[in-house]
């Protein structure tokens, strides 16, 4: 629709044909990893983001990562309670990658949900990874790559994400 507006129908065929491709290629890379999709849980200071059918939680399952916030229960805009977190019960935590301008306290927030005593002794704990917020957070054509990296984050480097490989525009 955009391309569209701006009477660039040819250059959104191809940013669509792109992400039609890169979705095949992270679909069939996915299906060789064998086992149970691990479950990542996102820290947000947006407590109620991320649940059943938000772009989060279909970048996670692209990315075949079970999004423990969905899978308690719980669908966007729902607030995300300490019990839900321990029901959870994830493989890893995914915390927004630290920032030189922390204006908003992330790293406050962070520190101190990671800390509570309700969460000591979870298996998540002790993998704890840093994701960039556009991955996160992305609803546009980007999705693509944040489908690539979390599933690098949740199942290794397996995803070429070198800005040699990105693609232009995006």
């Amino acid at each position: 629709m955009i391309a569209r507006a701006l009477q660039e129908e040819a250059a959104g065929a191809e940013v669509i044909a792109e992400m039609d491709r890169q979705l095949q290629e992270i679909e069939a890379v996915l299906a060789q990893q064998t086992g149970r999709p691990p479950v990542g849980l996102l820290v947000s200071q947006m407590t109620s983001y991320g649940g059943k059918n938000s772009m989060f939680d279909t970048v996670c399952t692209k990315a075949r990562v079970t999004n423990g916030i969905a899978m308690v229960g719980l669908s966007n805009g729902e607030k995300l309670t300490k019990e839900l977190v321990v029901k959870a019960d994830p493989d890893f935590f995914m915390v927004s990658a630290p920032k030189k301008d922390d204006r908003y306290g992330s790293q406050k927030f962070k520190d101190e949900f990671l800390q509570d005593p309700a969460y000591q002794g979870m298996k998540g704990l002790k993998n704890i990874v840093a994701i960039p917020n556009r991955y996160l957070y992305t609803n546009s054509q980007n999705c693509v790559y944040a489908i690539k990296g979390i599933a690098n984050y949740a199942y290794g480097s397996i995803f070429d994400l070198s800005e040699e490989h990105l693609i232009k525009g995006y």
